[in-house]
């Protein structure tokens, strides 16, 4: 009997998710031997709180806490309070030192309350989260640290309340030595991200002020904003910069988030030179810009979570779209745009997947936002080297097409006095003038109108006009062949306006 493939594939899927899984446990061993970090979210318990109203005593008597996957957990956006409950066994003879890491900066969670059995039976109250100024915290560090000791051959149950309008709850144990370890590694990483950016930013702002060109300006303006979100989001804003201002802290994230798509559009538009090439893209580029920038003024008076996400994920798409209607365009410079972003929408989805409990917790889905970001920032910097090995092409291209013109041009310039001198003697031979004077009239054009610089011929032509018409004087009406070359030389100087002006117009672009 033969079983069908697809039975054997859904078999096979079925056997890997209950390999895969495993049990919640609400109680985790101590040990001597633990040097690592170790994630507490398999050993959590967790319990909703919708009125925010629940005490220690009633949460202690409560049989509602529900046992937590293998995943942090992630309630999101929420109106409701979110108590966390787990046991510590200490099996051995002697007291452990540890610490209970809840890496969350505070930005999103300005309430973090844990409470902490001593060794005299009772509970010790910690309050730590975002609204709580840095310099009262036990320890000062960019995330929530607190150090416990746990007594010999002792249980103990630890509860851990977190109150904000978007909650996660990532719940780490450390020893000292591993928690110095991680602190060493996170700052060698986080370092390594920062460095870059300012690189970029410096340099780009350099070039700014040797060009002038906006596009850099903008440019930088973005990296700042994603300089300032990431600080704020890792807990170095509120560490560093806003100590004692909670207020500054929270909101830091968000204003500068919104305002770095902002800047990205103004980026967009002058990167692609939208205005001239397609002014529709362009005013859509400075709507989604003003939206993001007024957005980022209402989270400085009243912080909203949802929409600076919805207008940031909106904005991204829109610069996407942008992009990839540009390369359909034929718009120069619009592919090299368009390749920074497949990697930033990945980095993106898999972050969305991780927050869905989809893709497990490991460095590369909690780091893939930040990658993502940081390589959406390095595209658009080469794609900012290339664009300006292009503008340096473009010009030399035009400079040679100018040359060639103005060489054309002189050609004319010659032809046309030599058909006027040539018109000058067939009157002096009608009229039976001296030679001499024949001759002194003919260089005295020539000397006239060889020393006309190119540039100036359209400021001089009224002063050429004149000279002309006091030589022709009464013979001009009656010599068809002088009347010929001034309608030339007239043309002439136009023409070589004309093309000094869309030249000059073009290097204005």
């Amino acid at each position: 009997m033969k079983i069908p493939l697809r039975w054997l594939t859904i078999f096979a899927a079925l056997l890997v998710i209950l390999v895969s899984a495993k049990e919640s446990r609400a109680n985790f061993t101590l040990s001597s031997h633990d040097t690592e970090k170790i994630e507490l979210a398999p050993f959590l318990q967790i319990l909703e709180d919708p009125t925010r109203s629940l005490t220690l005593e009633q949460v202690r008597n409560s049989n509602q806490f529900q046992s937590n996957g293998n995943n942090e957990p992630v309630p999101g956006y929420t109106t409701s309070a979110w108590w966390v409950r787990f046991e510590l066994t200490n099996p051995s003879s002697e007291a452990y030192e540890r610490y209970i890491e809840f890496a969350d900066s505070g930005e999103g969670i300005p309430h973090i309350d844990f409470f902490l059995p001593n060794q005299h039976g009772e509970t010790d109250v910690i309050h730590s989260g975002g609204a709580v100024p840095q310099t009262e915290k036990m320890w000062n560090h960019r995330f929530n640290i607190i150090p416990f000791s746990i007594p010999p051959q002792t249980t103990s149950t630890f509860y851990i309340r977190a109150e904000g309008d978007s909650v996660k709850i990532p719940i780490h144990l450390y020893t000292q030595n591993s928690f110095l370890k991680s602190m060493s590694q996170d700052n060698l990483w986080l370092g390594a991200n920062y460095g870059f950016l300012v690189v970029l930013l410096a340099s780009n702002l350099f070039v700014f002020f040797a060009t002038g060109e906006r596009s850099y300006l903008y440019y930088v303006a973005f990296l700042l904003g994603i300089v300032f979100s990431l600080g704020g989001f890792d807990g170095f804003v509120g560490q560093y910069f806003f100590p004692n201002h909670r207020y500054f802290h929270t909101r830091v994230v968000n204003i500068a988030a919104t305002c770095a798509v902002g800047a990205l559009h103004l980026f967009t538009s002058e990167f692609l030179q939208l205005r001239k090439h397609k002014p529709n893209l362009h005013k859509l580029a400075l709507f989604c810009a003003c939206v993001a920038f007024c957005v980022a003024i209402m989270n400085a008076i009243y912080k909203h979570n949802q929409i600076t996400n919805l207008t940031v994920t909106v904005d991204a798409l829109v610069c996407i779209a942008i992009g990839i209607a540009s390369v359909f365009q034929r718009i120069p410079l619009a592919w090299i745009y368009t390749t920074a972003f497949p990697i930033f929408t990945i980095g993106v989805l898999i972050t969305a997947l991780k927050q869905a409990s989809i893709l497990p917790i490991n460095f590369f889905t909690e780091e893939a936002l930040r990658i993502a970001t940081l390589s959406n920032a390095l595209f658009l910097a080469l794609a900012l080297v290339y664009r300006f090995r292009y503008l340096q092409k473009e010009q030399e291209r035009n400079e040679l097409r100018i040359l060639e013109l103005d060489h054309h041009l002189e050609q004319n310039k010659s032809a046309t006095l030599n058909k006027l001198a040539i018109a000058v003697i067939d009157i002096s031979d009608k009229l039976n003038s001296p030679l001499l004077v024949i001759v002194h009239v003919v260089d005295r054009i020539r000397e006239r109108f060889q020393h006309i610089n190119p540039d100036t011929l359209v400021y001089t032509q009224q002063a050429t006009d004149q000279h002309l018409t006091e030589f022709v004087g009464t013979w001009t009406k009656q010599i068809p062949e002088i009347e010929n070359a001034l309608d030339d030389l007239k043309s002439l100087s136009k023409e070589l306006a004309e093309h000094r002006e869309q030249n000059t117009k073009f290097f204005l672009e």
